[in-house]
């Protein structure tokens, strides 16, 4: 037992617990089927879009659009199996390449071997853990508020570069095409509290790029909302109305197209 304890707080095994824990993850994507009828929707979504070579609407059948969610999480996918098939690892493979990246960019805040530390810890969380392997959006979502949060905490030390501004912005575009409006709501809240409660509003508003940066965000995303209410008229109205306002506000709502929240309103 000792000499497990030993192994695991010893700063040189941290590289080989990381990347192990990783290769599990791996293995696990490529020998489990499709797991509940979200993953496999989301799978047949990146299919079909792989398939027609539409890559503007969502469909979750051949006939039928998918309103419910913005599509970068379905490109990655659709993009994996139109280069390497579609294998249920393939279709994963985005997910697991997207918690690499963020366990990695973490280890900017650790020196040595023990940089690999920060990512361990992640991927120690089990939510986590389960969604690098998992075809959704959550991942992506993660992924850009993660981009948000960490870029506006490099942006607002001494010196420091200018980009990180522009990556926090990019980071917002890209949760507008991950997930929607609630990346805006999941990351800007906590980084006010904080900026009051450490006393950096000035600071933040006198470094953040804000009129390029929303310029920049709005150009990564709002060209595709326009085109998909183009092409498929009705989306704007559902997903921005209905899904994120008459879902909660309004009782008598019954445009849920795809979910039952309603009938379990604490979660399935």
């Amino acid at each position: 037992m000792k000499r497990i304890e030993s192994f695991i707080l010893s700063e040189s095994s941290h590289p080989l617990i990381f990347w192990v824990m990783v290769l599990i993850r791996g293995i696990f994507n490529y020998s489990l089927p499709l797991m509940d009828k979200t993953e496999a929707r989301y799978a047949e979504i990146a299919r079909i879009m792989s398939e027609t070579q539409n890559w503007i609407v969502l469909h979750v059948d051949y006939d039928i659009p998918f309103w419910a969610k913005p599509p970068l999480s379905s490109w990655a996918s659709a993009l994996s199996i139109s280069i390497f098939g579609d294998h249920e690892f393939f279709i994963r493979l985005p997910y697991l390449l997207l918690a690499l990246v963020i366990g990695l960019f973490l280890s900017r805040y650790k020196e040595g071997t023990s940089r690999y530390l920060p990512g361990i810890f992640l991927l120690c969380l089990p939510e986590f853990y389960l969604h690098s392997g998992v075809v959704s959006t959550d991942m992506f979502l993660s992924f850009s508020i993660a981009l948000m949060m960490l870029s506006f905490w490099e942006a607002l030390k001494e010196e420091s570069k200018s980009y990180w501004g522009y990556l926090f912005f990019i980071g917002l575009g890209l949760g507008l095409l991950a997930k929607g409006p609630i990346v805006a709501i999941l990351s800007l809240p906590p980084i006010a509290i904080w900026c009051v409660i450490s006393k950096n509003v000035k600071k933040a508003f006198k470094t953040a790029p804000w009129v390029l940066g929303v310029i920049l965000s709005l150009t990564i995303s709002i060209p595709w909302y326009y085109l998909v209410e183009l092409r498929s008229p009705g989306f704007i109205n559902y997903f921005i109305v209905g899904e994120h306002f008459e879902r909660f506000f309004n009782s008598e709502w019954q445009g849920d197209k795809y979910g039952f929240a309603k009938q379990q309103p604490f979660g399935i």
